[in-house]
């Protein structure tokens, strides 16, 4: 997160909202915004549940918790970049770059699961 706040306004020029997915309680986010210098200017969201980390298969099985995902999900709700690690990704910069990139390839259609 702190990685990608000084980006934040970069990113909402170029049309892309950054938004933060956190295994923290909506309680324990709020603390973190009180006790934060410099708010975030993108939300923050709990799931205390981790059911997006799963869905994004941003958890890993083996340790039972979850782990960093960083995604690029296009306008037609596609997932068009991701890396999922052990590690944050800290390199926002250039992934601003590479998502103004694929935007201008994003006329795919979401899939749909039947």
């Amino acid at each position: 997160l702190q990685a990608f706040a000084p980006e934040a306004a970069a990113y909402s020029k170029a049309g892309i909202e950054i938004v933060s997915i956190s295994l923290d309680s909506i309680k324990g986010l709020r603390t973190t915004l009180e006790l934060s210098e410099k708010p975030f200017t993108f939300p923050l969201v709990s799931d205390e549940a981790l059911a997006i980390f799963r869905a994004y298969d941003a958890y890993d099985p083996f340790d039972r918790a979850p782990i960093h995902g960083t995604f690029f999900v296009s306008k037609s709700g596609l997932v068009k970049w991701a890396d999922v690690g052990h590690e944050p990704f800290m390199k926002p910069s250039w992934l601003l770059e590479e998502c103004q990139r694929l935007q201008k390839f994003d006329t795919s259609l979401p899939a749909i699961d039947y």
